[in-house]
């Protein structure tokens, strides 16, 4: 399947390879006419690929399914969450061009891990194909791109859940180290004040002057079951008094 193959560049090449089992997701009118010369009328979505809904889908096994395409920067975060991390869609595989830097900061071995690399590694490898200079398109835009590809593969020892609860609550101080993150969320009565107690487990301790993008999956998980924790004694707290 296919996001935006507008006039068809990579979609000739592609949908010969799976020939009925191909779809093609493209909303722009104008590229209509063009695409049905190269495609089944039938197997194009006309859909707004944000808006799309599993529901709206063809019968498609979307279990077996390969997606791919070029994905505006503003914009590639939301589809690789919809359709590879929310488990309505579930699509195993994924290959894209993104632009150079999205690329560099979920690819697997990054050393900097944002926010959309832990979600992606929880449960996927992300692999950095290849990399595209700008001077490859017409017109050039001002940033080279990136090939990746996104393979499902098992789900780590991370509980998924509550590593999402604490990654929307510290990921906005992502330049402040975990400490003080930590200290601050402590301050504001969001978490249980525990930092400071000798029983704390000393691999957290060493997680405290890091940031978040350079910790490992073994400290966030760590860190995830500790600040899980945290909330929790919060509102247990609260609700005795």
């Amino acid at each position: 399947m296919e996001i935006w193959p507008g006039k068809g560049a990579i979609t000739k090449f592609i949908q010969p390879i799976f020939a009925e089992n191909f779809r093609a997701i493209e909303k722009d009118e104008t590229f209509q006419e063009i695409l049905e010369e190269l495609i089944d009328p039938e197997h194009i979505i006309r859909s707004d690929v944000l808006l799309l809904e599993k529901e709206t889908l063809p019968a498609i096994a979307l279990d077996k399914t390969l997606l791919y395409g070029s994905l505006p920067y503003y914009i590639t975060s939301p589809i690789i969450s919809k359709f590879l991390l929310n488990p309505n869609f579930g699509i195993p595989v994924g290959i894209f061009i993104v632009q150079k830097e999205f690329a560099q900061k979920v690819a697997t071995e990054a050393k900097k891990k944002s926010y959309l690399r832990w979600l992606l590694n929880y449960s996927h490898t992300v692999q950095y194909n290849k990399t595209i200079s700008a001077k490859g398109f017409s017109p050039a835009p001002k940033v080279d791109s990136a090939i990746i590809s996104i393979i499902k593969g098992a789900s780590q020892n991370i509980n998924y859940e509550h590593m999402l609860v604490v990654l929307d609550l510290i990921s906005g101080f992502k330049r402040k180290t975990l400490g003080k993150i930590i200290k601050m969320l402590e301050d504001n009565k969001k978490i249980s004040s525990w930092s400071k107690e000798a029983n704390v487990d000393v691999n957290l301790k060493a997680i405290f002057p890091k940031r978040l993008e350079e910790i490992s999956r073994d400290e966030m998980n760590i860190l995830t079951q500790y600040i899980y924790s945290s909330i929790l004694n919060s509102k247990i707290s609260a609700w005795k008094k």
